[in-house]
């Protein structure tokens, strides 16, 4: 008989693997100690992002204004004339716009794409495609990342880093590395202009979401200025990484 398989130590503080040597160790992850401080800076800030502006946030508001009235321009139109509104082209008609708004507003989709039973199902359907892999970030642009955050050339820290992405999604895309020890690592690479322009778009949002109530049906009834609030504390906690990684300690220890 085969002698039963000793489970890994990290599953005493959650759910993370059925097998080692991926082992979550709390009290020697340094970056733990700066996770309250930093979440409560976080939490701080979305007042100041999502308040409603009477003057439009600056200059990125007229693409999003563009981009969003022509895909919401058909279905207005057909209000206006009391025609029945194709909600399958409204929806696909938002979704594209939001591939070609960036990051916050595929990031936005991703979660509207997860509410089943409370966002209008053509909405959901269409933002489901918003879950695939995106556009990667070029090598040189990703090397330039690591290097500035660890402060050391590449090849001091790693004795190989794949060019080629694992994965690539709205905020960051993973490779696969190896340390100079030989541990195989993955390393997540946050896209250099996220967080300015989740700022700015945030804004946006914030200043948008009331003149969408009534006006596009689907948005009516998804409440925009209640989501653009939810949505704000969701994004601005995945742009750093140690809130996140805290949060996926909580929801294991959960």
């Amino acid at each position: 008989m085969l002698a039963p398989a000793v489970p890994p130590p990290d599953l005493e503080h959650g759910a993370f693997s059925d097998e080692p040597p991926w082992l979550v160790v709390p009290g020697t992850l340094s970056w733990q100690r700066r996770v309250p401080a930093l979440r409560a800076m976080t939490r701080k800030s979305l007042p100041e992002l999502t308040r409603a502006r009477r003057v439009p946030p600056g200059p990125r508001v007229l693409k999003v204004a563009w981009q969003l009235g022509r895909a919401a321009l058909p279905g207005m139109v057909a209000r206006r004339r009391h025609r029945p509104v194709d909600r399958g082209d409204l929806a696909a008609r938002v979704r594209k716009a939001a591939e070609h708004l960036g990051p916050a507003y595929i990031k936005l989709g991703q979660i509207i794409s997860s509410g089943e039973g409370i966002f209008p199902a053509e909405l959901v359907a269409e933002f489901r495609k918003l879950r695939d892999q995106v556009p990667a970030e070029r090598w040189e642009v990703v090397r330039q990342v690591v290097e500035d955050d660890l402060g050391r050339p590449l090849e001091q820290v790693f004795a190989s880093f794949d060019r080629q992405c694992l994965a690539a999604a709205s905020i960051a895309q993973v490779h696969a590395a190896t340390l100079l020890d030989g541990t195989p690592v993955v390393v997540k690479v946050q896209r250099p202009t996220v967080a300015r322009n989740v700022t700015q778009d945030l804004r946006v949002m914030a200043w948008l979401a009331p003149f969408l109530i009534g006006r596009i049906p689907v948005a009516a009834l998804a409440n925009p200025p209640a989501l653009v609030e939810v949505f704000a504390e969701t994004i601005s906690e995945e742009l750093d990484f140690r809130i996140e990684a805290q949060n996926m300690l909580d929801v294991a220890r959960s």
